[in-house]
């Protein structure tokens, strides 16, 4: 998976929009909404997963380039 910076920066600022939405559930609205956390939760961690899966693949492509040259 090549991942532009424009689409990992989509993807971390999005990572960190749900990081805040569980803190402020934690912190705020723990017994009314702690029935958001497995979701949130989840999908915060497939964000963090796209993003350092695409920082993997560009680094070994990279590595790959290099050994083209």
């Amino acid at each position: 998976m090549n991942m532009t910076d424009k689409e990992q920066a989509r993807l971390k600022r999005k990572a960190c929009e749900l990081a805040a939405q569980i803190h402020d559930i934690v912190e705020e609205r723990l017994w009314q909404d702690y029935r958001q956390l497995p979701n949130l939760c989840q999908r915060l961690i497939d964000n963090i997963e796209a993003v350092t899966q695409g920082a993997k693949s560009d680094a070994s492509l990279e590595v790959r380039a290099q050994h083209l040259d």
